[in-house]
């Protein structure tokens, strides 16, 4: 459920399938940029978790609710 922000950044970090979520979706003011997406993308890898994807899955469920 849970992918890396963008395609840009994820050389060298472990291989994830296609998410339909990602961490940069529930940051709200964020600019959209290829930096950004790789520094959100190595903080993703470094400090995976499943408790974080959980949270992240329901924050983004709740979101899309509204």
């Amino acid at each position: 459920w849970i992918g890396y922000a963008g395609s840009q950044g994820v050389e060298g970090l472990p291989r994830l399938r296609t998410g339909v979520f990602s961490p940069a979706d529930i940051i709200t003011a964020m600019p959209e940029n290829g930096k950004t997406y790789e520094k959100i993308n190595l903080l993703y890898a470094k400090n995976y978790s499943v408790d974080t994807d959980l949270s992240m899955i329901v924050q983004m469920l709740l979101k899309h609710k509204s």
